[in-house]
């Protein structure tokens, strides 16, 4: 998602989507959920917040024992694999999907913590099974 996906769900979210002025678990379930892994800063989660960028850095260490930035590179690559492991989408496309950008970024830090390729990771989970077409789950839900 980009900035101004975040801005209007920071706005569609208004008081309303603070847990009593702190926000950790609204900020946590809508980053968790994927709303909100385009382009973050710590800035930016602690206003949706309603938090200082300090206090939410502090907090949200207490609570996960990460920084925000790391949680949410953690959670992008998830998806990545999540993508890679169910779909035949384009590596490009899972970039953009899951927050990494590019195909070239996606592959950088993909197999810097996987220790293979998106490609690779991807075709030990496909195996002899037909790909499922472009976007379409590769494992079947059908039959």
């Amino acid at each position: 998602m980009d900035l101004e996906g975040a801005d209007r769900a920071e706005a569609a979210h208004g008081e309303a989507g603070r847990d009593g002025g702190h926000g950790d678990g609204a900020v946590r379930d809508d980053v968790a959920g994927g709303h909100h892994l385009g382009a973050l800063t710590v800035a930016r989660i602690a206003r949706f917040a309603g938090l200082s960028p300090r206090t939410l850095v502090r907090r949200f260490h207490e609570a996960t024992g990460t920084t925000p930035l790391r949680w949410l590179h953690v959670q992008r690559l998830a998806r990545a694999r999540e993508l890679l492991e169910s779909t035949d989408l384009p590596i490009e496309h899972i970039g953009r999907l899951c927050g990494m950008g590019s195909a070239g970024n996606l592959r950088h830090h993909f197999t810097r913590s996987a220790g293979v390729t998106p490609m690779a990771y991807r075709r030990s989970f496909q195996g002899d099974r037909p790909p499922g077409g472009p976007g379409r789950p590769v494992a079947g839900g059908a039959g």
